[in-house]
């Protein structure tokens, strides 16, 4: 009996561990190229003709997106989506969204990845620090100001 029940918490220990590497495998960060850069391209097209009159994109470097830290992307964009633009919420394309919010991303100075942020991906990717000029980087913002 002592046995047997010594055996089934090594295989219930098992298991846990097992099941934690792989969903650390699966998941998503924004520190690990949570959008590619078209679109964050696309983004930057719509947040200039969309967002631009009413919110310099600077008000979204930094200290914006440690507001957002623990939570998921979706959470992110949803928030956006439900009161922007003012005049008429939720009245963008919902990719459209997505597409600013990994526009955000790249002024943060996070790096793009190979695949698309969209409804499925962005329930997946963890808003995690450091952004914007926290990260060190230079260049953080090079790719976010408008043309």
């Amino acid at each position: 009996m002592r046995v047997q029940f010594t055996t089934t918490i090594l295989v219930i220990a098992f298991i846990t561990i097992m099941g934690a590497q792989a969903l650390g495998q699966d998941a998503l960060s924004v520190q690990n190229g949570a959008y590619t850069e078209k679109q964050a391209a696309r983004g930057m097209k719509v947040y200039e003709k969309t967002c631009l009159v009413c919110h310099p994109i600077e008000e979204y470097v930094g200290i914006f997106l440690d507001g957002w830290a623990g939570v998921t992307a979706l959470t992110l964009v949803d928030s956006i989506a439900e009161t922007m633009p003012l005049d008429s919420p939720g009245g963008l394309k919902d990719q459209e969204f997505y597409d600013m919010v990994a526009y955000i991303f790249q002024a943060n100075g996070l790096p793009p990845g190979e695949t698309k942020m969209d409804g499925k991906t962005a329930e997946q990717i963890l808003i995690e620090g450091p952004f914007g000029e926290a990260r060190g980087d230079s260049e953080s913002q090079e790719g976010a100001k408008p043309q």
